[in-house]
């Protein structure tokens, strides 16, 4: 072998992506190898307006959803946010591997093809917004990290001037479940340039829902008359241990 076919042979070996779980080389452009992806802990069955799992074959929406009002029609989330997701996502937010984001968007852009065979998409991809303090520190907003592989594939165009948060609230994550809603009360505010009448808001996490139901509350007071809610992952009580 000629030190030439050397040096191709091994810069072909050393430029295959490693799985980012069991560091094995991966088999396909994905950063996860497909053992390890067919054991990622996918969201089955779930509420269809919520997304919080459902036990039942049979029903669409969990009870909350049939008893209480939403700001929105639909979530689609992909995973239960527990090991490895949540793992993926804190690297994506605190160490700025934006591959996981990408390779997030790219699952997630697969779920929702599925999900609309026979529907139609909504116009427009809202990434839920960073306060312009948190955007400054962490350099990027997760949330569009996430929507571009998604805008490509769909073919649809992300939009980053409607919505913006004014308010620099806390990490809903840190807060107690009764000071989440009070926490994130008017921190967005709308500016609509057209009329929409059918948007996506785009979430890294849902947790208890709150961040997205203000944001979407706010989006139908001004006009918005449909809004499906996307995330790469949903907080369930199995995620809590």
């Amino acid at each position: 072998m000629t030190f030439l076919q050397s040096l191709i042979r091994y810069l072909s070996q050393a430029s295959r992506i490693r799985c980012f779980i069991c560091h094995d080389h991966c088999t396909d452009a994905y950063p996860i190898c497909l053992e390890c992806k067919q054991n990622l802990p996918f969201l089955l069955k779930s509420c269809e307006q919520c997304a919080a799992p459902l036990e039942s074959k049979v029903d669409n929406r969990c009870g909350h959803c049939l008893t209480h009002v939403k700001s929105y029609e639909r979530t689609i989330a992909l995973f239960d946010y527990q090991p490895p997701i949540n793992s993926f996502i804190i690297q994506l937010k605190f160490a700025q591997r934006l591959a996981l984001g990408s390779f997030l968007g790219e699952l997630l852009a697969t779920k929702l093809i599925e999900s609309y065979q026979q529907q139609a998409l909504p116009t427009c991809i809202l990434p839920v917004p960073l306060h312009a303090s948190r955007l400054k520190e962490r350099g990027f907003n997760q949330a569009v990290v996430i929507a571009k592989p998604i805008a490509k594939q769909l073919n649809i165009p992300i939009a980053h001037h409607i919505i913006h948060r004014i308010k620099a609230t806390a990490p809903q994550s840190q807060l107690p479940k009764n000071k989440r809603r009070r926490n994130i009360k008017d921190a967005f505010r709308v500016q609509l340039t057209s009329d929409l009448e059918h948007i996506a808001v785009l979430d890294d996490v849902i947790t208890t829902g709150v961040t997205v139901h203000e944001l979407c509350s706010q989006l139908k007071i001004n006009g918005i008359q449909r809004i499906d809610v996307w995330a790469v992952a949903k907080r369930t009580l199995a995620s809590h241990g």
